[in-house]
């Protein structure tokens, strides 16, 4: 026989390379796949042809001092639990627990959790799992070392009757305790055996087969991930935080990004800021009038929400104004239009009581709200006012630089005939020169039709010859329209002759006076010629304006100024979301991570129990997608709810505004694979080192 020289061997896994130098000096690599034995007086390796922890899972069970059972489930669970990793179905599971149960008298606590139970019990509990595993031997680390000396000697008294038809093992360091018990007794120091004794006859264990285990059962897994999501509450809750915050965060980032994508870039001189994103211009192709069953064919369409006529009343604000301190920029709207809430005051209840609406960042609406109720203000036209009163105001979180006050018919009727410009163009030519673009024009009663008064400011010309003898053209146009007017008497105005002409003071804006009659030739409409369509859903707008073919339509995506910035958007959008989950990838792992660090000895538990990596990776992943499905599915229905505003948050329905069905799915899909890889990256860190250092590491 040839001398060995060493006793060594390379892990092909971690590959670490263990030695022994003596004789019974047994050493394994940190994941446990290999060991060595002898030194140089035998060889012995454990790896490769046969796994060391197979080795255990299919001859060993341990009791421990410590227990080592799962707190949270009861007596039940626990013997149950290794029954059902090690691949038995529910069926058979049932029977074999209540029969190990009642062999060493627990069956009467199975519904009883653990962690209630006494130390004698309790070892019971560990027992009664080690019948279950079914191994051949069984070793017993100091089983009585936490229970007094009643509990200690029924515990002995258990393990003597298994030792009939099993081996097993005690460690001790009180032989006096197992002396009437113990068949041969073995002597260690400093990891050599200094004495093997037998003390009598061993009882005659017949032969038994090693446990054939077989692989956790998929419905096994999905029941035990289930049960572990709920065990432990604070676990639960922390892990429903860190995903609730992934979920929030990805959306909100996202969300925001498709609403720059989804707004008006760049500047245009068409819109104002009043839903501007849902509003849809229609005019017909003839440039004729609608008749009253076309605006109710146009009102019909199933993605319309309403429909205005009088729509360039939505592209011109007036003035709300106190002369002390209140001076308001204002859309107007039909008071039956108000679907909001009020957060101060009431309804109106005559004619010249309004409601004002805005954004609680408009410091009038959210600081000065409750001070604006009973206020008497202006609505100031530039040309007239109206006085009227402010008994209710609403405030909304989407930001808009403008108030909308919701007011009568008789309120709306004056705010539509005082109409000046719809951001349009206007141009005034005095004998074929272009002096100004969209001049201040107003209405004076003292003007006949076809009299216009203009500032001596105004033009050069005036300066240089009498401008009544030349006639002046007004030209306004829009989205909407083109108009002109001829006017020739035409007489000049200045600081000196003002208050004469129009019994006023002096106005220092350089403006053009012109009648009732010929404003309303050049500005108004009697007819509908054009009206605009606010539709429900944003995203089908798109939709919506297919239907609108026997039309001229557009909407505000079509007079976007910059579309290269929108695509610039969408880049940017790319590399921020992929960091973002990147970052929030190890942010969450990092967390779960610390949240998981406490359940290290269930792991272990389950590696003892048999449960091999790909079947704690299973357990993990289930655990984490319930919780996954959970937040989720909250999400879903919180979202549900605010979108059908049976829960009230503006600011959550502006960031769930734009995200479809394709993105919910995204949104799902990443939050999945962020569960997958962090149980994946966690189970590979459990099993790097060997069971019983991270046993005796959590114990």
């Amino acid at each position: 026989m040839n001398k060995i020289i060493v006793n060594k061997i390379k892990c092909k896994k971690c590959g670490d390379v263990i030695e022994s130098t003596y004789r019974h000096d047994f050493k394994s690599c940190k994941c446990g796949a290999v060991a060595v034995d002898g030194g140089k007086d035998y060889l012995r390796r454990i790896g490769y042809e046969e796994d060391y922890e197979e080795y255990r899972k299919k001859y060993i069970g341990n009791v421990f001092q410590s227990f080592n059972l799962v707190n949270s489930y009861t007596v039940y669970q626990n013997v149950e639990l290794v029954l059902l990793i090690n691949g038995e179905t529910r069926r058979s599971v049932k029977h074999k627990v209540i029969d190990i149960l009642k062999k060493v008298d627990l069956y009467k606590y199975r519904h009883t959790k653990v962690s209630k139970l006494s130390g004698g019990m309790k070892q019971r509990v560990s027992i009664a799992r080690c019948l279950a595993k079914d191994t051949p031997i069984i070793i017993a680390d100091e089983p009585t070392g936490n229970l007094d000396s009643k509990n200690a000697k029924s515990v002995l008294k258990l393990l003597y009757e298994i030792s009939k038809y099993k081996l097993v093992i005690v460690v001790t360091h009180n032989f006096e305790q197992i002396s009437e018990y113990a068949t041969r007794r073995i002597t260690m120091h400093d990891g050599s055996v200094i004495e093997d004794m037998k003390l009598k006859d061993k009882n005659e264990v017949k032969e038994v087969n090693t446990s054939k285990f077989k692989k956790t059962k998929v419905i096994s897994n999905l029941r035990l991930g289930i049960r572990n999501t709920f065990n432990i509450v604070p676990k639960f809750l922390l892990l429903t935080f860190v995903y609730a915050f992934v979920l929030i965060s990805i959306v909100g980032v996202y969300s925001a990004f498709l609403e720059l994508e989804s707004t008006n870039n760049a500047y245009n001189s068409f819109f104002n800021e009043t839903d501007a994103n849902k509003r849809v211009i229609v005019k017909k192709k003839d440039n004729s009038s609608f008749t009253n069953e076309e605006i109710n064919r146009l009102k019909s369409i199933s993605n319309v929400e309403k429909v205005i006529t009088n729509d360039y009343v939505y592209d011109y604000s007036m003035s709300l104004i106190d002369y002390e301190n209140i001076f308001l920029d204002s859309n107007f709207m039909k008071l039956e239009e108000f679907k909001g809430k009020l957060k101060y005051g009431r309804m109106p209840l005559n004619d010249n009581e309004i409601i004002v609406s805005g954004s609680k960042e408009n410091y009038y609406i959210e600081d000065m709200g409750s001070e604006l109720i009973n206020k008497e203000v202006s609505i100031n036209s530039g040309s007239d006012e109206i006085k009227v009163k402010i008994v209710g105001v609403s405030v909304f979180e989407k930001y808009n630089w403008m108030v909308t006050s919701y007011v009568s018919d008789k309120i709306y009727n004056y705010v539509e005939n005082h109409v000046e410009q719809v951001y349009g163009t206007t141009k005034v030519f005095i004998s074929d020169n272009s002096q100004n673009v969209n001049p201040n024009i107003k209405t004076s009663d003292v003007l006949s039709e076809g009299q216009v008064y203009i500032s001596e400011n105004y033009s050069y010309n005036c300066k240089s010859y009498n401008c009544m003898k030349d006639s002046l053209n007004i030209k306004f146009s829009n989205m909407y329209t083109n108009k002109e007017i001829s006017l020739s008497n035409v007489k000049v105005y200045n600081k000196n002759n003002f208050k004469k002409i129009f019994g006023s003071e002096y106005d220092d804006m350089d403006t053009i006076y012109l009648s009732n009659n010929d404003y309303d030739k050049l500005y108004k409409n009697n007819n509908i010629y054009q009206v605009s369509l606010f539709v429900k859903d944003v995203r089908n707008i798109d939709k919506t304006m297919n239907e609108l073919n026997d039309y001229v339509s557009f909407s505000l995506n079509s007079v976007k100024q910059d579309g290269a910035l929108v695509q610039v958007i969408k880049i940017v959008k790319t590399i921020v979301i992929t960091v973002l989950v990147i970052v929030l990838f190890f942010v969450s792992y990092f967390v779960i991570k610390l949240i998981m660090k406490s359940r290290n000895k269930y792991f272990t538990t389950i590696r003892i129990l048999g449960g091999s990596y790909i079947e704690v990776k299973r357990l993990l992943q289930i655990e984490l997608l319930n919780v996954t499905n959970i937040v989720y599915l909250v999400f879903l229905v919180i979202s549900l709810f605010i979108k059908n505003d049976i829960i009230v948050s503006e600011s959550i329905k502006n960031m769930l505004f734009y995200i479809n069905l394709k993105e919910y799915v995204i949104v799902y899909l990443i939050l999945s694979f962020m569960s997958y890889l962090t149980s994946s990256r966690y189970s590979r860190k459990i099993f790097k080192r060997s069971v019983i250092t991270t046993y005796n590491e959590e114990v």
